[in-house]
């Protein structure tokens, strides 16, 4: 049950190629018997098979969606079997509300807007902003003392508000940190709505790996 190895890449625009990367590092970098491999993600069923046919030694494999593994994890973490919980999942291209009471999901939803509430969105405005780095970002809108209020629509309002909000003397680092807050601000609206949240959060998804993000979740 502990993790024994954390590998990330990007898809490059090719889950599949991408799967063979991740499989064949951990293949090389695994310090133990590998003996099933599971898949998620939205190209979960694009690669599920080609991964199998390569490995012919693995014999078994899980294919789940992406809910199920969030809420999984979730209550694997939780202490108490009985928790009511809310998952608040923030992706790369969408995002996810799933409620799980005694290990079981009884509600989920995910949005239906545009990328302005995903990680995506994050680091395309960031690079708009010459910072290609997502770590230099993060530390930019740690330091923020006054962030914008950029809204929360899609992406091309919040990015005219961000040059907006440049022209009236806003720097970078408040930018991005608006930027952060819009994204909460479309989450909670326009995917968790009116839903009242567990007992306990948590808060996955890679952006979440994001410290200020996640204070940005918690400021709201």
């Amino acid at each position: 049950g502990e993790v024994v190895l954390d590998v990330y890449d990007r898809t490059r625009g090719n889950p599949v190629d991408a799967a063979h990367r991740l499989v064949g590092t951990i293949m090389k970098r695994a310090r133990t018997d590998v003996r099933a491999i599971g898949v998620t993600g939205s190209g979960r069923v694009a690669v599920a098979v080609p991964l199998r046919a390569v490995y012919p030694d693995i014999d078994r494999g899980i294919v789940l969606n992406e809910i199920g593994a969030h809420a999984s994890a979730a209550a694997r973490c939780d202490v108490d079997d009985g928790a009511d919980l809310s998952v608040i999942e923030i992706g790369g291209q969408d995002a996810k509300y799933i409620r799980v009471q005694g290990g079981r999901i009884v509600e989920s939803d995910m949005n239906k807007a545009c990328s302005a509430g995903t990680g995506s969105f994050l680091e395309e405005q960031a690079a708009i902003y010459d910072v290609d780095d997502i770590q230099e970002f993060i530390e930019l809108a740690s330091g923020a003392q006054r962030p914008p209020d950029l809204g929360m629509l899609c992406t091309v309002y919040v990015a005219d508000a961000a040059s907006q909000a440049v022209k009236e003397g806003f720097g970078r680092d408040d930018i991005f940190a608006g930027f952060q807050y819009s994204v909460i601000h479309n989450y909670l609206n326009r995917v968790m709505g009116q839903r009242t949240p567990g007992a306990r959060i948590f808060f996955q998804g890679k952006p979440a790996s994001n410290p200020s993000l996640a204070w940005t979740l918690a400021a709201v």
